[in-house]
């Protein structure tokens, strides 16, 4: 049979499980198989019957809700064909049992599935300024320039699901019983109700903690847990990752228009442009793009900031309607 979704077992784990998805549940948990995640939804379970409580405040209180989740999951008697008289009538009836759990869960998945197939609203950033989007849930997203969302129709049903692609700031509002996931390039963000950033950018996925906690997900299993002012840079070619402590307060100017960077290669600059005023910008050398500038604007136009930035980078510059031509100064110099 097909495992539960992870919303089903931590349902079950919590008591708040409906008389047919207990059904599923119970069958799946007696075949006793995929360990590692059952006790990722136990622990799940765990944290939302904590409630983001302090973690060190009463050990003995902690160790008795983790007893108790454990012991529910180890009531379900195991699924056993031992060999009797008759057996085979015994294993028949346990086999059409489980075809009859596993037909029931595969036509309600089915169901879930068509109904997830229903319309995806896909909203976009404006080019040059922010878009902020409130959701259904009164969560609030702003998007970077050219940054997109998706939002299915059925958000905030069973849970609440949303698609990244770019850079966007999220305000979740707190619901422990559905949680937020936001999906951006193979990572998933999992929060309850706090705030946060999202950049994907070329091949890193950067997610930027400002308040409460989330938990990073990939391919369904936590890889890091945030704390407020940490940092997750995560490198797709090579699924490696690093956690960091930032002042976050400090990456969140481009919210009021002003896009600052210290000391920052040029190549994160040439994308915030690209997207910031919706041009393309190519570099004849490419280590023109590694070189590190301090540079900062705000409300001005594409010809202003191209100016400025040729100066403090060195570099000439030519424009042709969206098409933007970057090359070192020197090179100019000396064709002429």
């Amino acid at each position: 049979m097909e495992r539960p979704g992870e919303e089903s077992l931590i349902r079950y784990f919590l008591g708040k499980c409906d008389p047919e998805e207990q059904k599923i549940v119970r069958a799946y948990l007696a075949l006793k198989i995929d360990a590692d995640y059952v006790e990722g939804c136990l622990r799940e379970a765990f944290y939302l019957q904590e409630d983001g409580g302090d973690s060190t405040e009463d050990e003995q209180a902690r160790e008795r809700v983790w007893d108790a989740l454990v012991a529910k999951q180890q009531e379900i008697p195991v699924i056993q064909l031992r060999p009797r008289i008759r057996w085979y009538a015994y294993a028949a009836a346990v086999a059409l049992a489980i075809l009859s759990v596993g037909v029931t869960f595969l036509l309600k998945s089915r169901i879930d599935f068509a109904q997830e197939q229903l319309a995806w609203q896909h909203i976009q950033g404006e080019t040059g300024r922010t878009t902020t989007v409130m959701l259904a849930d009164s969560s609030t997203v702003t998007l970077f320039p050219g940054s997109t969302i998706d939002i299915p129709s059925n958000f905030n049903r069973a849970d609440r699901r949303i698609k990244l692609n770019g850079r966007a700031f999220f305000n979740v509002a707190h619901n422990k019983e559905k949680p937020f996931y936001v999906s951006s390039d193979g990572l998933t963000t999992k929060v309850l109700g706090t705030s946060f950033e999202v950049n994907t950018m070329d091949s890193e996925n950067i997610i930027t903690l400002h308040t409460g906690q989330v938990s990073v997900l990939r391919s369904d299993r936590e890889i890091a847990r945030l704390i407020p002012n940490q940092q997750i840079n995560y490198q797709q070619t090579t699924a490696k990752y690093s956690i960091s402590s930032i002042d976050a307060a400090s990456t969140l100017n481009w919210l009021h228009g002003e896009l600052e960077y210290d000391r920052v290669p040029l190549r994160m600059i040439i994308r915030d442009m690209e997207k910031w005023y919706n041009v393309k910008i190519r570099v004849v050398q490419p280590l023109l793009l590694n070189q590190k500038v301090i540079f900062s604007f705000k409300d001005q136009s594409l010809n202003r900031v191209l100016n400025l930035l040729s100066k403090s980078a060195n570099f000439s510059y030519e424009v042709n309607d969206k098409d933007i031509l970057l090359k070192e100064r020197n090179m100019d110099m000396e064709t002429n």
